[in-house]
């Protein structure tokens, strides 16, 4: 499997909203990315909280939602989300962390993301998730 750049869009078969999606663990981005692809989402990936906002910037109309790990290297998650949402108020956001707890849920309420996936997870958590902030593609 070759790892995902960090600024790689995967168009997905129908029009509906973009979603990027943030984390350092390039398999669990790449598998990621492939589920909703699969599921008609277009998608854009990075692997770092700094890549991801340029990301979002330059796609900010496009992208609905945003699903980020909370545990990102630099700009960690929470800051990412809390940065986009200064550009773009009512896009979506989704937390993923493989660390629960009353901490995590305490931060993810803080930020005020729209759900929590915990990881590891399976392709149909994370399209039941999705699914449940934006509307699926047609």
């Amino acid at each position: 499997m070759e790892p995902i750049a960090e600024a790689e869009a995967h168009p997905g078969s129908s029009m509906g909203r973009a979603i990027l999606i943030i984390d350092d663990d390039e398999l669990l981005l790449e598998l990621a990315t492939e589920f909703l692809s699969d599921a008609g989402y277009r998608v854009f990936a990075a692997t770092t909280g700094e890549a991801a906002l340029e990301i979002f910037s330059k796609n900010s109309e496009e992208i609905g939602l945003v699903v980020t790990d909370m545990g990102l290297p630099g700009i960690g998650g929470g800051e990412v989300v809390k940065r986009i949402r200064e550009i773009s108020p009512s896009t979506k956001c989704i937390a993923m962390s493989g660390f629960g707890g009353e901490d995590m849920l305490r931060q993810v309420k803080r930020v005020d993301f729209d759900t929590f996936i915990p990881k590891p997870f399976d392709r149909e958590l994370l399209l039941k998730a999705v699914g449940a902030v934006v509307p699926p593609p047609k």
